[in-house]
């Protein structure tokens, strides 16, 4: 995949671009070097050659584009807004959200492009980002999961951005607000990003340990629970345990409850004994009943069947 970048790259370079239509500055100054692919397009190929590469370079941009922005959207819509903020909402009302987080993604997205002079730095730092906040959290939630909870993933968060922020970023203008160990006077020499890394680990399993403590030791009330992650889970939340050696697993494969719990049961093509997910022990279901009408044929039964022993009682028969 790297290949052909470099092809292009060493062809700008030894390209004569005064023998071209090329009518810019040269040398090239950085900000026609962002733009040597669409060059070497379109002064160095056929119309017709530029036209679909362009158009091919075009269609994977937006691609990508629009994906994350939805992706970011719908993880707003149903994580932050449903989750967090409005249990009680409607699918209408998700959707609408939905929307307006796609024009605010969108908008939010199209200024930082703009505004922001280089898209390799843009890159950098949000590879830093998931290193120093999101690296810790997969580690624990992977690994370590009986050993960190909600209230310590979210002060690891806090602790791992503001330590990050005020390390300070050029990229953003960002001025830093803790001389580090190593600080010159114009950047950091000291490994902040490991540290703030590795603080984020220590706030995680620390305040998930603590928070524990508190709450089964009677030091909080369980409706302080807020998260409803330690001691205040619903009733209808079941823990599932890891599967035993040769379990059979069972899906959901019929009525309502498995088109809700299951989009790839809805099509039929998941049968009853494949190992890609297990049954939550409170869900009461028998898969050999259509599910859709049992309830209300249970029903039916238990009402015909007190009908028949009154007739008998009153009649004698």
């Amino acid at each position: 995949m790297a290949i052909p970048p470099v092809i292009i790259g060493m062809v700008a370079r030894a390209t004569d671009w005064n023998q071209t239509k090329y009518d810019g500055p040269w040398p090239m100054t950085p900000k026609e070097t962002s733009m040597v692919l669409p060059m070497v397009m379109q002064y160095l190929t056929p119309d017709w050659v530029a036209f679909f590469a362009l158009g091919a370079i075009s269609a994977a941009i937006m691609s990508s584009a629009d994906s994350s922005v939805l992706s970011a959207s719908s993880m707003f819509a149903r994580n932050i807004y449903r989750m967090l903020l409005r249990q009680s909402a409607s699918e209408m009302e998700i959707v609408w959200v939905m929307r307006l987080s796609i024009v605010v993604v969108a908008f939010s997205a199209t200024t930082m492009a703009i505004t922001i002079p280089s898209i390799y730095g843009l890159w950098s730092m949000c590879s830093d980002l998931v290193y120093v906040i999101l690296f810790p959290q997969l580690i624990m939630v992977v690994h370590f999961k009986h050993h960190c909870n909600t209230y310590g993933s979210l002060a690891a968060y806090i602790v791992a951005f503001y330590i990050r922020m005020a390390g300070g970023e050029p990229l953003l203008g960002l001025k830093p607000m803790i001389h580090f160990p190593g600080w010159d006077g114009e950047k950091q020499l000291f490994p902040f990003r490991t540290t703030a890394m590795l603080c984020s680990l220590f706030t995680l399993v620390f305040v998930s340990w603590f928070t524990k403590w508190l709450f089964h030791n009677g030091m909080l009330a369980p409706h302080y629970d807020w998260f409803h992650c330690v001691v205040n889970i619903p009733e209808d939340a079941v823990r599932v345990g890891e599967p035993i050696e040769g379990e059979q697993m069972t899906t959901l494969t019929s009525g309502p409850k498995g088109a809700q719990y299951g989009a790839a049961v809805t099509t039929g093509l998941v049968g009853k004994d494949e190992r890609n997910g297990r049954i939550n022990p409170a869900l009461d279901i028998n898969d050999d009943e259509p599910s859709a009408t049992t309830a209300l044929q249970r029903k039916a039964s238990v009402v015909g069947k007190v009908y028949k022993q009154g007739y008998e009682q009153t009649t004698g028969f």
